[in-house]
């Protein structure tokens, strides 16, 4: 008996949405088959890794899957540009029972991924299909959307696993081909044009900004920034740090316990600069952000 070998691949798809969509409740049924509906926001980036196999044009491949959960909060322009680098897929997701969620993906989370990649594949997904009574857009509405971007779309559910597989499925097939390609890349001036808003803009910034650039700071330093955004995650943790709503007093405690890691890699007046550069940072943000909500 002859056994077909498989053509191995290793694909990064990434994530996007408002928060609270079910991003990572869809990451989590696809992988573990499994549904937790205690919601818990999304810190930077986290990269889950899952195996498929799939035939396409009679070849059969087995795509490695990195599938990277994306930070629903925006204002998080150098972690987002950061995760898109390199992406050969997207999903975007939006709740069904929010119509601004869907309204947010044109709005907000498409224009960001045109700043930053070529044309890629995409799957539009409106989640929460388990509460189709409650819902405030139609099917025609995603589709009129996914349309205008030449992708495809599925109405799906992370509780029942309505059509969790079949997404993952299609674009995987859908990123076949590109091999050999040049991988997608961020922008330079783009992310230098963000950290300038932060270090020379004349209004004082909103904290979730000065915080992107902390954390992406950070992760700079890493060889893999999965393993950055792991650090991160525990540190941020540890310093009760609520992403949604971060007061100065948490940004600072979580910068005093990034600064006592990097103590373990680099020398103390290398620390001393990169805390002293952060809590500079951190100054500029006006009183008032500290407790806005974004």
């Amino acid at each position: 008996m002859i056994v077909e070998e498989a053509n191995e691949m290793r694909k990064k798809f990434v994530l996007l949405g408002d928060e609270a969509v079910g991003k990572t409740s869809l990451i989590r049924r696809f992988v573990t088959e499994s549904f937790d509906d205690k919601y818990i926001s999304t810190i930077g980036t986290k990269v889950t890794k899952k195996n498929m196999d799939m035939r396409k044009d009679g070849q059969l491949y087995s795509i490695h899957m990195m599938i990277w959960d994306m930070v629903g909060q925006k204002n998080f322009k150098l972690i987002l540009r950061s995760a898109l680098k390199g992406a050969q897929g997207l999903i975007m997701v939006c709740d069904l029972t929010r119509r601004s969620t869907l309204d947010s993906l044109m709005e907000y989370w498409f224009p960001e991924v045109e700043k930053c990649c070529g044309k890629i594949p995409m799957v539009f997904l409106a989640n929460k299909s388990d509460i189709v009574g409650e819902a405030q857009f139609e099917l025609e509405d995603l589709e009129d959307v996914a349309r205008q971007h030449d992708a495809l779309f599925y109405l799906t559910s992370a509780k029942t696993g309505e059509n969790v597989e079949r997404t993952f499925l299609a674009l995987g097939k859908a990123s076949l081909g590109s091999e050999g390609k040049e991988p997608q890349r961020v922008f330079d001036e783009s992310v230098d044009e963000v950290k300038g808003e932060i270090h020379v803009g004349k209004e004082a910034p909103l904290i979730s900004g000065v915080l992107d650039v902390i954390i992406s700071d950070f992760t700079e330093q890493w060889k893999e920034e999965e393993d950055g955004m792991a650090v991160v995650r525990q540190q941020a943790k540890m310093s009760q740090l609520n992403i949604r709503s971060p007061t100065t007093g948490q940004v600072s405690c979580f910068i005093n316990r990034l600064g006592k890691v990097e103590g373990g890699f680099l020398r103390p007046e290398e620390v001393a600069v990169n805390q002293s550069r952060r809590m500079k940072l951190l100054g500029r943000v006006s009183p008032p952000e500290t407790m806005r909500s974004f």
